[in-house]
């Protein structure tokens, strides 16, 4: 598996769960990339391998949370993984969606 270079997207999904169940807190009302504005959805973001898409990561989120921060609280977790994948890699790229840019600071995989 070659972790050299790694893919991180993010998205999110419309369920059918009732408005007024309040037991689940991860259905939330937000931008729906499906524009099904109604419903509630759920964030996925996935981390995979270049040649054969193979999950490295997922972390799910709020679906009334955008796509960038999410990118910002999960970077300590990608690190960690890579870590864990890639003990003979000293060279990394991540490839990562353009609304992600908005993002500060340094980032460095080492």
């Amino acid at each position: 598996m070659d972790v050299r270079r790694v893919l991180f997207g993010a998205t999110n999904f419309f369920t059918f769960i009732d408005t007024f169940n309040e037991r689940c807190t991860l259905a939330q009302r937000g931008h729906s990339k499906e524009g099904r504005a109604a419903l509630r959805i759920v964030g996925l973001a996935l981390l995979v391998t270049t040649d054969f898409h193979i999950p490295l990561c997922h972390h799910t989120y709020p679906g009334n949370q955008p796509d960038s921060p999410t990118f910002a609280c999960v970077t300590e977790e990608l690190v960690q993984r890579h870590h864990i994948l890639a003990t003979q890699v000293e060279d990394i790229t991540l490839v990562f969606a353009k609304g992600n840019k908005r993002l500060s600071g340094n980032w460095e995989i080492s």
